[in-house]
């Protein structure tokens, strides 16, 4: 199941990040994220920039996620990462419910133009 999240490093896919850590949602399939052959995995970057009203941001709760403060999925930011850019999530890190990952899957579908 999807749902884990991970510390991404530095990469091209979050260029400006270049001191700190970018966490992440994995959003793709156990059967991706599991194969060897598979070198990347789908993901939704976590921003603790809080926007009201951004319509394709899933506001999660610090309690729910285990991290420190209040973070946004950003479902209009899909993107695909490397295996080897993830670092070991946080023993504090939790994995998201079902209930919130079909949140996130919905919002992304919006952001597609898919209502």
């Amino acid at each position: 199941m999807p749902g884990p999240m991970q510390p991404v490093s530095r990469s091209p896919a979050f260029p400006n990040d270049s001191l700190t850590l970018t966490p992440v949602i994995i959003v793709s399939a156990n059967g991706r994220n599991h194969n060897e052959r598979a070198n990347t995995v789908l993901c939704v970057p976590l921003s603790t920039m809080l926007r009201a009203g951004a319509p394709f941001q899933l506001l999660l709760k610090s309690g729910e996620t285990g991290m420190r403060e209040d973070g946004m999925a950003m479902a209009d930011n899909l993107t695909v990462i490397r295996k080897e850019w993830l670092r070991p999530p946080k023993a504090s890190q939790r994995i998201l419910s079902n209930t919130r990952i079909c949140e996130l899957a919905n919002m992304v579908r919006m952001a597609m133009g898919c209502v």
